[in-house]
């Protein structure tokens, strides 16, 4: 991928001197999901983050940038300590996510990567982002992807279609850059994630008919539905009860910190003698 991006600085600024103004880096740092399983806690059971980060510098307070996000989001029932409902109800989860994004950052104050007279600003990021997510849980030790499953009746006669694994979120965060050398920015920052779905964790709605469930789409499917340790529905069965809360979505963060190189000009640059 960097290659890709250093290929496209090349052509661009044959013509438009795009790479003068063009940052290639890395990212890094921890992401961390707030939902069903985790309604209240930041970085709880965060876990690590990989990226690249693409900018091209509009004017000493805007930028254009590209991001793409590679980590993972877990939740766990049996952690709360706040809430019975949740232990009891006993579900945990871990999810892949990858992540491609597009947006702005804005500066408070002048920035310019080149210039030690401006060597430093806060920023605000406003982005569009897909990303892909896929829910699993753990049993025996074997890790079981959840949304082929339809552990809330999605793909039975209890409930409609299965969820989607592509999703769109919206980061919005804030961060600090300053240049280290010339040519070259470190910056952190923090971002959340507005998403779309409530199905980050695989939990949203109401348990339904475990029999039913394991019959139409199997016996995983029923045992991934309701792990509760004390069951308090009638007969026995949680049917009908509350699993989880479809009135609010789930979102995740990301805290790390970002490493920037600045492109050069074609007429310097190294990578002409390809």
């Amino acid at each position: 991928m960097i290659i890709v991006f250093l290929l496209a600085g090349k052509s661009f600024s044959q013509k438009h001197n795009f790479g003068s103004k063009s940052e290639l880096g890395v990212m890094g740092g921890v992401m961390y999901y707030v939902g069903d399983l985790n309604p209240y806690h930041h970085f709880r059971d965060f876990e690590a983050g990989l990226g690249l980060i693409y900018k091209y510098n509009i004017t000493a307070h805007f930028a254009f940038r590209l991001t793409g996000l590679y980590g993972k989001l877990t939740g766990d029932d049996s952690k709360s300590t706040a809430s019975e409902f949740r232990r009891n109800r006993n579900l945990h989860f871990r999810s892949n996510i990858l992540e491609i994004g597009a947006g702005f950052e804005i500066n408070f104050f002048k920035y310019r990567l080149q210039d030690f007279k401006h060597p430093i600003s806060p920023y605000l990021i406003f982005q569009v982002a897909y990303f892909h997510m896929n829910p699993q849980a753990s049993r025996n030790g074997n890790w079981t992807d959840l949304q082929p499953l339809g552990t809330e009746g999605q793909g039975s006669s209890q409930g409609g279609k299965r969820y989607s694994l592509h999703q769109i979120a919206f980061p919005i965060g804030l961060g600090l850059k300053f240049n280290i050398a010339r040519g070259i920015s470190l910056g952190v920052e923090y971002t959340f994630r507005f998403t779309f779905t409530d199905y980050l964790d695989d939990v949203s709605k109401n348990y339904v008919d475990p029999d039913i469930l394991g019959a139409e789409n199997g016996p995983d499917a029923s045992y991934f539905s309701d792990r509760s340790l004390t069951k308090s529905g009638p007969g026995g069965v949680n049917t009908g009860s509350q699993r989880g809360d479809q009135a609010t979505k789930d979102w995740y963060g990301f805290l790390g910190a970002t490493l920037t190189f600045r492109l050069a000009r074609m007429d310097r640059c190294p990578f002409n003698s390809f």
